[in-house]
């Protein structure tokens, strides 16, 4: 039996110092995956990112253990 071959549709971006990478089997998929992928991206950074003024483990950090309400990204993360 001959195995079926599967194209596969790629794009990539850089953000948060990395090469990123989409990949689909539709690729009239391909724009919409890499848009989600894009925004999930730039969300984890906003709540993550220990270089971003902005970030929300930064605001942690300025609160010396005072409470801080964080949202569900950065918690579950």
């Amino acid at each position: 039996m001959a195995a079926t071959r599967v194209r596969h549709h790629s794009a990539s971006f850089e953000a948060i110092g990395v090469l990123n990478r989409v990949t689909v089997v539709d690729g009239e998929a391909l724009p919409t995956a890499l848009e989600l992928a894009r925004e999930e991206i730039a969300a984890l950074d906003l709540a993550c990112s220990r270089f971003r003024s902005d970030s929300e483990l930064a605001a942690i950090n300025r609160a010396r253990g005072r409470t801080v309400r964080v949202s569900p990204l950065l918690l579950e993360a």
